[in-house]
């Protein structure tokens, strides 16, 4: 209801919060919950001021001996804002990036040979998911220097609902990192 303190109406019509969050994720245990923002339901998912406040609250969580961390982030924090703020912080990224027109014409012209089979955690071969940079294919020159864009194909799961831009049963993923990694098949899989 809209008696909710801090509440707004939100875009589906209703009201409520958008919360972010952040959580340490050390590998097998169950992510830790790091810091957490809890805004009004109209607040904007990619709100780059937001997501810098909610970086500094969980990077003040952490110990500051032999720091060495990653923030990941979907599609809702692919900020040139965020990505800079990391850097200056030291702070590694891999940001989910929306897919609109350019990128997906970056992906659909891709040739068959340079897609690169993703891996499980496990190290094996991941079934029906390939992996492919798009960096040269890309205007990055707003992004930190050596920001690469890295895009992952995987087959659709029986009776999934295909959206428009999916082409030819795949599902696209696609981020911004600044890792290093030549290896992208293990930069994704991170």
């Amino acid at each position: 209801s809209d008696a909710k303190e801090g509440a707004a109406g939100t875009y589906k019509g209703s009201f409520g919060f958008h919360p972010l969050l952040a959580y340490l994720d050390r590998g097998a245990a169950p992510g830790e919950p790091l810091a957490g923002l809890l805004r009004p339901g109209n607040a904007p998912a990619g709100g780059s001021d937001d997501l810098i406040e909610l970086v500094d609250l969980a990077l003040a969580q952490l110990p500051t001996t032999d720091l060495s961390v990653l923030v990941r982030s979907d599609s809702a924090g692919a900020s040139t804002q965020l990505a800079w703020h990391l850097r200056d912080q030291r702070v590694g990224f891999s940001l989910g990036m929306q897919i609109d027109a350019h990128l997906r014409e970056a992906i659909l012209a891709q040739p068959e040979p340079a897609w690169t089979p993703a891996v499980d955690p496990d190290g094996q071969i991941r079934a029906g998911a390939e992996v492919v940079e798009l960096t040269g294919w890309i205007d990055l020159h707003t992004w930190p220097p050596g920001t690469r864009v890295i895009c992952r194909r995987e087959d659709a799961h029986p009776g999934a609902q295909l959206r428009f831009t999916d082409h030819d049963g795949h599902r696209f993923q696609v981020f911004v990192t600044d890792q290093a990694d030549p290896d992208i098949a293990v930069l994704e899989l991170r």
